[in-house]
């Protein structure tokens, strides 16, 4: 990463609730954390295990 912290957040969403927060946090969220001062970058990673985890980690400067 490039800058000299990261925030890193864990998500747990009900099943039936996945593809619209899915779609809030890759088409929304992550672009204005994004383009917020101090920012630099953004990833999005989702567990591979029988529940739905989706985790967060934005560079910050």
């Amino acid at each position: 990463m490039r800058g000299a912290g990261f925030l890193a957040i864990w998500s747990d969403v009900e099943r039936k609730d996945l593809t619209d927060y899915r779609h809030w946090l890759t088409r929304g969220h992550t672009t204005k954390r994004v383009t917020a001062s101090g920012f630099l970058a953004t990833r999005v990673f989702q567990a591979r295990r029988t529940f739905a985890l989706d985790g967060r980690i934005t560079s910050v400067e």
